[in-house]
């Protein structure tokens, strides 16, 4: 699946993945290391629309991100929705 929204988050960079439903979060970004990558928001795979702690929330199509003090903001395209995903 590839990436359609990118954003560093202080130590972590994370990026949105419209096929794969879900947020994901780079377990490692230091030059050489393999690109391990874990959810970090929504439900991989899952399809819907449900506001929740990380590992219930669900997306349709995350999109574009903008971080801010204490998270960053996701479009979720397909539901017609800008969310937020709190760090």
């Amino acid at each position: 699946c590839f990436a359609t929204g990118l954003a560093y988050l202080g130590p972590q960079l994370v990026y949105s993945a419209p096929e794969a439903r879900a947020i994901y979060r780079f377990d490692s970004i230091a030059p050489g290391d393999k690109a391990n990558a874990t959810p970090l928001a929504g439900i991989p795979w899952t399809v819907g629309y449900l506001d929740g702690n990380a590992g219930s929330a669900l997306f349709a199509s995350p999109g574009p991100m903008l971080p801010v003090d204490g998270g960053f903001f996701v479009t979720d395209n397909e539901n017609h929705r800008i969310r937020f995903v709190s760090q």
